[in-house]
C-alpha cells in the first residue's frame, strides 16, 4: 500500500459492488458486511471517518437491502454468519477476536428496523430492485411504526430535528444521556431515510 492511501484504509469499501449505483442486486452477505462496517464507522470515533458521512453510508447500505427483497430476518442472519466480518482487512483485525455486546447487537438491529419503516412509510416499494416477488409483507414493530409516522409528519411540517428534540414530549421521558443519545440518532436515520427515498411531503403537511 502506498504512503498515499494510508489516511484512505477507513473509508474503504469491502469490494466493488455491482449493480444500480453499485449496490443493488447483490447478496445478503456482502450486504451484511456494508452494514457492519457502516455501523462500526458510526459507532467507533477511532476509525476517522465523518460522522454524517457514516450514517449516510449506514442508510445506503440498508436501502439496498430493502430494494434487493431482503427481509429484516434475512439480514439478521446475514449478519450473524458474517460474525462481525466486514471484507476490509484494516478493520477486521483491529476487532479480531471482540464478539458483538448484546446491546451493540441490538442497536443495530434496530437501526435497520427503523430505516425499513421509514422506506416502507415513504413509499418505497420492498423488493423493487429485483425481478423477484417480496417473499413477506413489511412488518414493524408498533412503537417504530408511530415514531416514523411522527417524525416524517414533523419534517413535513417543516421541523428541523433540534425542534423536534425541544418537542419530544410525544415519546415519553428520556431517562438518560443514552436514550437520549439513541432519540437523536433515531431521528437523523429517519430524516436521512427520507432523503434517501426521494420523499414528496403531501401538500396537506406542508401547509400546516
Amino acid at each position: 500500500m502506498d504512503g498515499d492511501d494510508t489516511n484512505n484504509i477507513y473509508s474503504s469499501s469491502p469490494e466493488v459492488l455491482p449493480g444500480e449505483q453499485g449496490w443493488w442486486g447483490v447478496s445478503a452477505s456482502l450486504l451484511a458486511k456494508r452494514l457492519h462496517l457502516a455501523f462500526l464507522k458510526v459507532c467507533v470515533k477511532d476509525l476517522g471517518v465523518p460522522y454524517p458521512e457514516a450514517c449516510e453510508e449506514f442508510v445506503q447500505a440498508a436501502k439496498a437491502a430493502y430494494l434487493s427483497n431482503y427481509t429484516l430476518a434475512e439480514m439478521q442472519m446475514a449478519l450473524s454468519m458474517e460474525r462481525g466480518r466486514t471484507g476490509v482487512n484494516e478493520i477486521d483485525g483491529l476487532f479480531s477476536g471482540r464478539m458483538m455486546l448484546p446491546e451493540e447487537a441490538e442497536m443495530r438491529r434496530a437501526w435497520i428496523q427503523l430505516l425499513y419503516c421509514t422506506f416502507h412509510h415513504c413509499g418505497l416499494r420492498f423488493g423493487q430492485a429485483t425481478a423477484k416477488v417480496p417473499l413477506a409483507k413489511v412488518a414493524f414493530d408498533e412503537k417504530i411504526q408511530s415514531f416514523v409516522g411522527r417524525v416524517v409528519e414533523k419534517a413535513c411540517m417543516g421541523y428541523d430535528m433540534n425542534r423536534i428534540k425541544l418537542e419530544q414530549v410525544w415519546i415519553g421521558p428520556i431517562r438518560d444521556n443514552f436514550e437520549a443519545a439513541t432519540f437523536s440518532q433515531g431521528l437523523r436515520l429517519v430524516y436521512l431515510g427520507m432523503s434517501a427515498s426521494n420523499y414528496h411531503c403531501p401538500q396537506e403537511l406542508s401547509d400546516k
